[in-house]
């Protein structure tokens, strides 16, 4: 064999054994990502502890993080009173705002 193809074949089999390392790297990047964080499901602990003391229909007011205030009434859920909204919550303010 030539001295060209020789450097060929060699070039060849080292592309060859390095190819499964760059595609495992590939699989590894893609599992170190951060996972996203899911809101978690059901109301939040605020809407419990407006209801603490209080009864069932009993109407209470809420303030959120951002400022709002949401009225509400308590109401049983799984054997716990909740504040349930009596209207939708207002949106969360645009990013820019902040």
């Amino acid at each position: 064999m030539e001295p060209k193809g020789l450097l060929a074949a060699a070039m060849l089999i080292g592309l060859l054994l390095t190819a499964p390392s760059v595609g495992l790297a590939a699989v590894d990047t893609d599992q170190e990502r951060p996972q996203r964080r899911e809101r978690p499901q059901g109301p939040p602990p605020e809407f419990f502890q407006a209801c603490t003391d209080k009864q069932a229909g009993e109407a209470v007011s809420i303030e959120t993080p951002h400022g709002h205030v949401i009225d509400a009434i308590c109401t049983e859920r799984d054997g716990r009173l909740v504040a349930k909204p009596l209207n939708d919550p207002p949106p969360p303010p645009d990013k820019e705002q902040e």
